[in-house]
């Protein structure tokens, strides 16, 4: 037998026993690749890496770091480097998209008027249950000293942290959930789980209630632009508001109620606003 017709033999012997390899759908996301349960244990990879940065950047003293370089490194660049493993658009992959005005005037609206009810409810659990000293002193530690300083709190909390939270726990952890079990339960369970990593037991009732609050938003829009405007407005105010706290205020914790009306009339805000974005035309 000449060489070139072994070689022939060979070449059809290869072609009738390799296996064609399997065509993957260009439109299935993250989330269709890859098993629910494993996507959730790389996003628990995160949050870990995201406390353990957090704490050593706090206790080298780093406050203005700690706010900021965790979310970037530890949750928003993790989650772009697995949209693109895949070849996936990031902001496509985790719903950010375009916003209609009129959708985000009522998002930033429903989170704007449940900063009264939730400071409400907050009064209402520290009057019964004194908050953590050490959740006190933190907050004693990122308080602003100036306008620079303000300015680079801010970055962190109201930019960085907004958009870090609600990739991780609406556009993953939420996701996940409602694909695998019914979405009352799974609104709750991702909400809860998003209040208790804050550390800070008497405050879980009301971020539980701000967690299903972004929740809603994102289920009903399908667009997490909005969870994140309304999570950074609420952390703008929080910011404001510590800044403008005498430092002796936060160490006596003395909460009291906000004016009843208004927050009655916030609640009356949201209602109407929630009613109305169901019909908006930047919902799902």
């Amino acid at each position: 037998m000449k060489l070139r017709e072994f070689s022939d033999i060979l070449d059809s012997v290869e072609h009738e026993t390799k296996q064609p390899e399997p065509e993957t759908d260009a439109s299935l996301g993250i989330f269709e690749r890859l098993n629910n349960y494993l996507l959730l244990l790389y996003a628990g990879a995160c949050l870990l890496m995201y406390f353990s940065l957090f704490g050593l950047l706090y206790m080298i003293g780093a406050i203005t770091l700690s706010l900021s370089i965790p979310g970037l490194l530890a949750i928003i660049f993790p989650l772009f480097v697995l949209s693109r493993r895949f070849s996936l658009r990031f902001a496509d992959e985790y719903r950010i998209g375009v916003p209609s005005l009129e959708t985000m005037v009522l998002s930033l609206l429903i989170s704007a008027g449940m900063i009264l009810p939730i400071e409400a409810l907050s009064t209402f659990v520290e009057r019964r249950w004194t908050p953590d000293a050490d959740y006190i002193n933190f907050l004693i530690a990122i308080k602003p000293k100036g306008l620079l300083s303000l300015a680079a709190v801010g970055v962190g909390i109201v930019v960085v942290t907004p958009i870090a939270e609600e990739l991780l726990f609406r556009g993953v952890i939420q996701r996940i959930f409602v694909r695998n079990m019914k979405t009352p339960a799974a609104l709750l369970l991702a909400s809860l789980l998003f209040a208790l990593c804050h550390f800070d037991l008497p405050s879980v009732p009301a971020i539980a209630i701000l967690g299903l609050l972004y929740g809603y938003l994102f289920l009903v829009t399908g667009n997490l632009f909005y969870p994140i405007m309304g999570h950074a407005l609420f952390n703008l105010f929080s910011l404001v508001r510590l800044y403008n706290i005498v430092e002796s205020d936060l160490q006596a914790i003395t909460p009291r109620y906000p004016t009843l009306w208004l927050t009655v009339l916030s609640l009356a805000v949201v209602i109407a606003c929630v009613r109305r974005l169901r019909r908006s035309p930047g919902t799902e």
